[in-house]
Order: C-alpha cells, then structure tokens, then sequence
C-alpha cells in the first residue's frame, strides 16, 4: 500500500484497491463495488486523491447509488437547505457533522473548524425556525440521509471524504 500514491502520481493512474480476497468465487462481488468506486474517482466531479480503498469510498458510493432521489429528502432538511443556498449559511454541513459527531458540540465544533458560540446558534436556529426535530432519535437516520443527499448534489463526493483544516476555510 505504500508504494501506491507514488505510483499512481508517477504515472497519473487512479487506483481503487479492493477488499481482501478470500475466496476466488468472491471475485465477481468485489469486481462490482471496485468498478463503482474507480468510476467515481475519475468522475469530473471527484477531486481527491489517487489511490484509495473501497471502505474509504463506502459512504460516497453508497449516497451516489441514490443520487437524485429527492424524494428520500425530509421537507425540513430540503427548506434548509434552500435557506442555505439563498443565504450563503452553512446548517446543512453542521447538520451533518452534529449527527456524525453523535450530537457532542465539542466533536462539532472541531470538525468544523468553528467556535462553540456559532455552532450552537446554527443548531438553535436549525431547530426553532426550520423545525429540525435534534431531540427525536429516532429521526436522525433520516436527517442524516436526507442531508447527505444534498451535501453530495451541492459539494461532491469530495465532502465524504476526510477533512483538513484548511478545507474549512
């Protein structure tokens, strides 16, 4: 694996490395989600890097097997994300982070690279003037589906992959 980037750099190659291959007859399982992967990485909107592993890639295939599928998006998650794109706001991706962050302010807060006091204003304001429902567990799964879907139509399959500070600002 270490030898990879350097290649693929080398030779201006995108490499998709599989899961382990344990039984030859699994072959064809591992040929269809590798194939899926490399074709997102060469799609003009995949801007990463040049050699990954299908489990980096899992939750970017996953959304992109769903692209277009506006009606799987929360009404709530969709008015949000109006409001963003009207106003320049970023609620969808602390909506986003919130929930992967299991809803801890200090874990969101670093990964958006962002003070306590604007975070909390976001999820307050997500809350009270777009009815996210935060409180309700059981909702969270489709919050966290339907922001995905947007945050991939509006960032890429990019935003999925692992962040920097300096991708933040």
């Amino acid at each position: 694996m270490e030898r990879f980037p350097a290649l693929a750099e080398e030779f201006q190659l995108k490499i998709i490395v599989s899961e382990k291959i344990d039984d030859l007859f699994a072959l064809p399982a591992l040929y269809r989600t590798a194939s899926e992967a490399l074709a997102l990485m060469t799609d003009e909107h995949f801007h990463g890097g040049r050699v990954y592993t299908v489990a980096q890639l899992r939750t970017p295939l996953l959304l992109k097997n769903l692209e277009g599928r506006e009606d799987l998006i929360a009404q709530e998650v969709r008015t949000l994300a109006a409001h963003e794109r009207e106003k320049g706001t970023q609620y969808c991706e602390t909506l986003y982070d919130y929930l992967i962050c299991c809803r801890s302010l200090q874990k969101t807060c670093e990964a958006l690279f962002a003070h306590r006091n604007t975070v909390l204003y976001r999820i307050r304001r997500m809350q009270e003037k777009f009815g996210i429902p935060l409180d309700e567990p059981l909702k969270h799964a489709d919050l966290l589906l339907s922001v995905s879907l947007l945050l991939l139509e509006a960032k890429g399959p990019d935003f999925f992959l692992p962040r920097t500070p300096s991708e933040n600002s």
